[in-house]
């Protein structure tokens, strides 16, 4: 039930985004006036810094996101504002896992999640980049398995920041 759920809403704003105008809304040029409004507004780094953590909440697609601060604020600005962004968004998401109890993360993720929380534990910020590179459970989904298994908020942190950089440096070197 919940997988079908999930598709119908996944059908559902697939075609929304092709049968109504929302198409014209992502097109290079709204992209690049976007990212002029945004060069040109002082409080817009500080806006799209946050705005990884909602976008981590309701699964939007964290490259996108990248993407759009890289064309606005150059790629050394944009590399900074992203890997900030990202870490905060994990560290909330993170948080939000160590308030689930264990057994809970056990009942959705099944004996795997259990596996990669223990493996976590005892092979720290290695294993939390390695964790983070596989791109099997969404970015918010891996970040509340490792708080709710546990794992020490230091390593989690470091090794989140770790995994992320060769992903944010080929957004903006794309």
């Amino acid at each position: 039930g919940k997988i079908a759920g999930a598709a119908l809403v996944l059908v559902a704003l697939a075609a929304l985004w092709r049968f109504t105008p929302l198409a014209e809304y992502l097109t290079a040029d709204r992209i690049r006036e976007w990212a002029r409004v945004m060069r040109e507004t002082p409080w817009a780094p500080y806006a799209m810094v946050l705005a990884y953590t909602p976008a981590a909440l309701v699964l939007f697609p964290r490259p996108l996101l990248t993407l759009l601060i890289v064309v606005a604020f150059g790629p050394w600005l944009g590399i900074a504002y992203s890997v900030l962004g990202i870490t905060i968004a994990a560290m909330v998401t993170y948080t939000i896992g160590r308030q689930l109890p264990r057994r809970k993360v056990r009942e959705i993720g099944g004996d795997a999640a259990e596996a990669l929380g223990k493996g976590a534990r005892r092979h720290g910020v290695i294993a939390v980049v390695a964790f983070n590179l596989l791109p099997v459970p969404p970015f918010a989904v891996q970040n509340m398995i490792a708080g709710a298994m546990r794992i020490k908020v230091w390593e989690y942190a470091l090794g989140s920041v770790l995994s992320l950089i060769p992903g944010i440096i080929a957004t903006a070197v794309f």
